[in-house]
């Protein structure tokens, strides 16, 4: 965030960031999401994710754009777990990203969240990250797609089913 601040003429220093950050994360307008590795099984020290506890403050902050969509399902997806009593964390396996490991007492799942499944590269990339996780606990692609299609076990869920907590 430092370097992409320095791209805008606005001078600020790492440590900055990751205050202001700190500051908005306790005064609940944003929820920090630490990633795990997947297959090493431990939290990672880096790469953390930051989301919105509401998405008209998004809006309001980030304005509105065809191409936030994706990135505003992902909020939606998350605030609607959260809301469903998931602890949630992000993870990794190998060069992938699962956008939402989600846990609840003794209970595991794997959600992968998108505007669209647009075209072939953006189902590989959505479902691959789901597949390369080798283990039983159910795994989700949420997306707007009218039509639903499975793959190898994973559920392609209606953005609408998991709003309604049908999944």
């Amino acid at each position: 965030m430092a370097n992409y601040l320095k791209s805008r003429g606005i001078e600020v220093s790492p440590q900055s960031v990751l205050d202001y950050l700190s500051y908005l994360e306790e005064s609940f307008a944003l929820r920090r999401v630490k990633p795990e590795d997947l297959r090493g099984k431990r939290i990672l020290e880096s790469g953390d994710k930051y989301y919105f506890r509401d998405l008209g403050i998004r809006t309001r902050n980030r304005g509105f754009a065809q191409r936030e969509l994706g990135k505003v399902v992902e909020n939606a997806v998350f605030l609607r777990l959260e809301l469903d009593g998931w602890t949630i964390r992000s993870g990794r396996v190998g060069a992938r990203e699962v956008d939402f490991v989600c846990d609840r007492g003794i209970e595991r799942m794997y959600v992968q969240a998108c505007y669209l499944l647009a075209d072939e590269a953006v189902r590989e990339r959505e479902f691959g990250a789901l597949l390369e996780v080798r283990d039983a606990w159910p795994k989700f692609l949420v997306s707007m797609d009218p039509l639903q299609a499975d793959e190898r076990g994973v559920r392609h869920l209606p953005y609408r089913s998991l709003l309604k907590g049908e999944y």
